[in-house]
């Protein structure tokens, strides 16, 4: 396995309310700046959002309009490595 230090992204985890159109809310997270992808999950999360990693106050700003907009829970995570088989 190799290690790689590369650019860094924060990953949201979102749960969306029980009554909005997954879809809806997908392309929603899609629109937002700085967002790289959207993915949709299984579990207590509905979606994975891949952003770039900028200023924290850039990041704690979308974290705010992610949760104003179809979602009833989002939490944060940062990559530092990426591991590769």
């Amino acid at each position: 396995m190799t290690k790689k230090t590369v650019k860094l992204h924060r990953f949201f985890f979102v749960r969306p309310k029980d009554s909005v159109d997954a879809d809806i809310v997908a392309e929603e997270l899609a629109n937002f700046d700085s967002v790289d992808e959207v993915f949709m999950t299984e579990g207590e999360y509905g979606f994975l959002v891949k952003t770039k990693l900028c200023s924290f106050e850039e990041q704690k700003g979308l974290a705010k309009r992610i949760s104003e907009s179809s979602s009833e829970k989002c939490s944060m995570a940062t990559s530092h490595y990426h591991y590769r088989k």
